[in-house]
């Protein structure tokens, strides 16, 4: 291939990065993927660990949960299947546009972890997909979960993240632990506090080991919506329905995260 051949071909698909509509660029990626499974597997699957332990890393924004996985990949040499840095692989990828390529990442992941199960390699996920622990269970593996925290006030000071944002995604990831832990009597749930060097293995519920953390995230939850998210307050510790109000529909989603019931 001379230069002009790759100048021209640079230009090309610079081209259709910048001319392509958001759709297109996403299906194309989603079919990009599913021909890269060799490349796939050579990047992500370099340790085929067999002593088939799966773990999956929980935690809010700016807990420091990739940071953990990474720990755990490199210390145990356990394979670390981030659905991140799948979407690099794709054609058109160029960081800006990450959020086309979901679809083709969460494909990846499946291609992986379809490999994986099969030949019985020990695990690292997100959280993203803790439906893989009926396969994992199915396989019979040892499957941890771990909870990666750092105290509220220090994570709000050192991330751009707004405050909604950081409260309700620690409320979620706390609130889907406990639905698995509760499913799943058997798998380990471990605590693991980056900031005050604190570890609480094999709990039954985080409720307790951050008491004051999620009363705290939940309050201001409560605190920050509009007039009509406000006069709820009232039926926050009740299993009554709330009347009728117009909702936005990320107030919603926090209604949901906080275990409110809501009608339209």
């Amino acid at each position: 291939m001379s230069e002009k051949d790759l100048i021209n071909y640079a230009k090309t698909l610079l081209n259709n990065t910048l001319t392509l509509d958001e759709k297109t660029i996403t299906e194309l990626a989603y079919k990009e993927i599913k021909f890269k499974k060799v490349l796939l597997e050579d990047v992500f699957l370099r340790n085929k660990n067999k002593d088939k332990k799966a773990f999956f890393i929980f935690g809010g924004y700016g807990s420091g949960k990739k940071e953990f996985a990474s720990a755990l990949n490199e210390l145990y040499q356990i394979d670390f299947i981030e659905h991140t840095e799948i979407k690099k692989y794709c054609k058109y990828y160029n960081g800006i546009n990450s959020h086309l390529f979901e679809k083709a990442s969460l494909e990846g992941v499946n291609i992986l972890m379809n490999t994986v199960l099969n030949k019985s390699y020990s695990f690292i996920l997100d959280d993203k997909f803790f439906e893989f622990i009926d396969s994992a269970l199915e396989k019979n593996y040892e499957i941890e979960i771990n909870f990666v925290y750092r105290p509220l006030n220090i994570v709000i000071k050192s991330t751009e993240i707004l405050e909604n944002t950081i409260y309700s995604e620690f409320i979620s990831s706390i609130n889907a632990v406990n639905k698995i832990k509760e499913k799943y009597s058997n798998v380990r749930l471990n605590f693991y506090d980056l900031h005050n060097d604190l570890v609480f293995k094999d709990i039954n519920s985080l409720d307790k080991v951050m008491q004051n953390d999620i009363k705290f995230a939940k309050d201001f939850l409560l605190k920050n919506c509009d007039l009509a998210f406000r006069k709820l307050q009232e039926v926050i510790n009740t299993d009554y329905p709330i009347k009728k109000i117009k909702l936005s529909d990320t107030m919603k989603k926090n209604l949901d995260k906080l275990g409110i019931k809501y009608n339209d």
